[in-house]
C-alpha cells in the first residue's frame, strides 16, 4: 500500500464489497474515521455496515487513485439506477396506468421486444426506463402501444399485499375467475417478513372489472386494481 493510503484505500484493496460496507476502522486496536493514514505494518480490521451498499462521494476526498477510480464507477451504477427507478415511475404514470398496467414486463413477451426493438432500446427494459428518464417522449411509447392494440381499457391489474397465509392465491384467482376475468400474466412473490404480493394482469369487462374491485376491497383492504 502507499504510504498514504487511507482506511478506505484499505478497504477497498481488501475487497471491494468491503469497501463498500465500510464505516470505520480499527488500526492497532484504536478506532478511526476511513479517512485516517494507516501505517505501515499496522492490524487493521474494517467495521462495516451490512445495510450499506452504496458509496459515499465524500470518500473521494480521502482517497488513492486506484480507490477512486472504483468508487467513481459504483457512483455511476447508483446514479444509472436512480434513473430507472425515476423512468419506470414516469412510464407507469404518464403510459401504463391509464391501459390497466403497472409494470410493462408483464405484457406479452413479443410486443415488450417490439416496443423495445421500435425505441432503440437495445440493452433491455431498464434501458427504456433510463431514456423516459432522460427525455424519451412519452407520446411516442403511447402510439407505439395503440399500434400493437395495447389501448386504454383494454386490461385491468390487481394488486395485492399482505401478511401470507395459506389459501390467499386460491382466493385472489377465485374471485377473478367468477367475475370473467381473463389472466394474461401473474408474479407471486413472499418476502423475508412473510408478505405476499400478488400482480395479475387481466382481461375482463368494464362490469367484471367493478365486481372484482368490490370482491377484492372486501377481502384485502389494502388491495389495488386499476
Amino acid at each position: 500500500m502507499e504510504l498514504s493510503a487511507t482506511g478506505i484505500d484499505v478497504a477497498f484493496r481488501l475487497n471491494p464489497l468491503l469497501g463498500l460496507r465500510a464505516v470505520a476502522i480499527k488500526i492497532d486496536g484504536k478506532v478511526e474515521g476511513l479517512e485516517a493514514v494507516v501505517p505501515n505494518a499496522s492490524v487493521v480490521e474494517i467495521l462495516t455496515e451490512q445495510h450499506q451498499t452504496k458509496p459515499n462521494a465524500e470518500w473521494l476526498k480521502f482517497c488513492n487513485r486506484e480507490t477512486a477510480s472504483q468508487i467513481d464507477s459504483q457512483l455511476k451504477i447508483v446514479e444509472h439506477d436512480v434513473e430507472v427507478e425515476k423512468g419506470e415511475k414516469m412510464l407507469v404514470d404518464g403510459v401504463l396506468r391509464e391501459r390497466g398496467i403497472l409494470n410493462i414486463e408483464d405484457l406479452d413477451e413479443d410486443i415488450v421486444d417490439k416496443l423495445l426493438v421500435d425505441l432503440g432500446c437495445w440493452h433491455g427494459i431498464d434501458d427504456l426506463y433510463y431514456k423516459v428518464a432522460y427525455g424519451l417522449d412519452l407520446s411516442l411509447v403511447s402510439r407505439k402501444l395503440d399500434e400493437m392494440k395495447v389501448g386504454r381499457g383494454m386490461f385491468t391489474t390487481v394488486l395485492v399485499e399482505g401478511p401470507n397465509s395459506i389459501g390467499v392465491s386460491e382466493q385472489v384467482a377465485g374471485i377473478i375467475s367468477r367475475n370473467g376475468g381473463d389472466v394474461r400474466s401473474k408474479v407471486e412473490k413472499v418476502g423475508k417478513n412473510e408478505r405476499f404480493t400478488i400482480r395479475m394482469l387481466l382481461a375482463v369487462d368494464y362490469q367484471g372489472k367493478k365486481k372484482i374491485e368490490e370482491e377484492m376491497l372486501k377481502r384485502f383492504p389494502s388491495c389495488v386494481v386499476i
